[in-house]
């Protein structure tokens, strides 16, 4: 439902391009559409709208879980160099940060009392960094209420996410494989922490897209473009503790070298990426 929402939006808003052919304009409708629109040294500030879409989108569609998400979202940003030009930025921002505890036996306790329901408490702490920005410029040619956009982009992000752990029963020599909630890896030794590296991505495009003027300096557009990208990510590493016989021993260990990929693609509206979307923008 959500994705026939979105679709009927954009079918909407690409309709203004028969605008642009139709050449039976009075001079007095002209004034009044001028007055709507951004001039030089106008700046433009505006949000993705694609959250507010899905919200709708899942509500008219009876879904279970519907939340209206704006912890992921882009801000867009333009600032006009003359009527018809302008620079502009769109920054994509999704950090977070989540602790969660579980609860497991109580190891020493089971071992002194077979019976026993003790408890201790495990923790994961998670920290994830994603963010782009993306500078363009941008030609514009209007017709009434409807803008015309076209021009070129560049954009640079990145991308990170680490965990951390810690546990209640400790690592002894009589229990050298505690229980625990979190721990699953697949290599000898409990792990503490995680990080996978740092994940770079460019690109460079072009765009193309329309704004429909809805009040005075107040529009809803949607852009695409095409692009091509490059990324590549930093080793991911990892920490453990394990019994050697002696004692905890602690040691490192790289889980991945790293890799890079590169792609030619249309960046559509409904990509979490800074660069093609649906948005709302205020002018002043």
């Amino acid at each position: 439902m959500k994705n026939k929402l979105i679709y009927l939006l954009v079918g909407v808003i690409f309709s203004g391009f028969t605008a642009f052919a139709q050449d039976e304009t009075s001079a007095e409708d002209t004034v009044d559409t001028d007055a709507l629109k951004p001039k030089a040294g106008d700046i433009g500030i505006g949000v993705s709208a694609i959250p507010y879409l899905n919200y709708l989108g899942n509500f008219f569609g009876k879904e279970d879980d519907n939340d209206l998400n704006l912890g992921a979202q882009t801000l867009y940003f333009k600032y006009f160099l003359t009527d018809a030009s302008a620079v502009r930025a769109a920054l994509y921002i999704n950090n977070s940060s989540s602790t969660t505890n579980a609860y497991s036996q109580d190891d020493s306790a089971l071992a002194t009392d077979p019976t026993s329901t003790a408890q201790v408490e495990d923790s994961r702490k998670i920290n994830s960094n994603n963010m782009s920005l993306t500078v363009g410029y941008e030609m514009r040619k209007d017709r009434n209420r409807f803008a015309f956009l076209y021009g070129a982009n560049v954009g640079y992000g990145f991308y990170s996410y680490k965990q951390e752990y810690s546990y209640g029963n400790p690592i002894t020599a009589l229990n050298p494989n505690p229980s625990n909630n979190f721990d699953d890896s697949s290599v000898d030794g409990r792990l503490l922490n995680s990080d996978n590296g740092i994940t770079h991505s460019v690109s460079v495009g072009l765009f193309a897209g329309i704004e429909y003027f809805i009040a005075k300096k107040f529009s809803v557009g949607a852009d695409f473009s095409l692009a091509y990208g490059h990324s590549w990510g930093s080793q991911a590493d990892a920490s453990y503790e394990q019994w050697d016989g002696t004692q905890v021993y602690k040691y490192d260990r790289p889980s991945s070298p790293g890799s890079s990929s590169s792609n030619l693609r249309t960046n559509q509206y409904s990509s979490s990426t800074a660069a093609g979307t649906i948005y709302v923008l205020f002018y002043f």
